[in-house]
């Protein structure tokens, strides 16, 4: 199902781009904790400071922007429903460690999912080419350029 109207997807794209800047942060420090080692779920030496902000921005993310997100979705609500789930199990996997970093493996499967969201919404942009620019052209610069390594 498309987006009822222009305002229903400026809304998406508008939640999609707070998401985006918490998720890449989030995604780009556990990235940088587990570069130390090849397998990304070995066990590590953590950082407090960096561990802690990890927990705050998903907690973030699952409490408000995911949310937020899936209120605004039309078609990529599957994806952002799946986002929730593997959010969900990185906080599970992540509580069941006494010390540690966080799973490596799940929060690649986030990227993909966040990757999906956004696909999905490039989908649309045809339909509502105005929108999309305009929302995008209020965006940081940063958040149209800045990209993770890839998986």
């Amino acid at each position: 199902m498309p987006y009822a109207d222009e305002a229903q997807y400026r809304t998406a794209l508008e939640a999609y781009l707070a998401l985006h800047e918490v998720f890449y942060r989030f995604y780009g420090s556990i990235r940088a904790q587990h570069s130390v080692l090849g397998d990304r779920n070995a066990a590590l030496p953590f950082d407090r400071e960096a561990i802690a902000a990890n927990e705050r921005d998903l907690a973030v993310m699952a409490a408000d922007l995911v949310p937020a997100l899936a209120r605004a979705c039309g078609d990529t609500g599957r994806y952002v429903q799946r986002l929730a789930r593997t959010l969900e199990e990185i906080g599970a996997a992540h509580a069941a460690l006494a010390l540690g970093t966080f799973d490596g493996r799940l929060t690649d499967q986030a990227y993909v999912d966040v990757d999906n969201v956004l696909h999905d919404l490039l989908r649309h942009r045809e339909m509502y080419p105005r929108a999309f620019d305009e929302v995008y052209a209020g965006a940081p610069p940063e958040a149209l350029t800045r990209r993770s390594p890839p998986l």
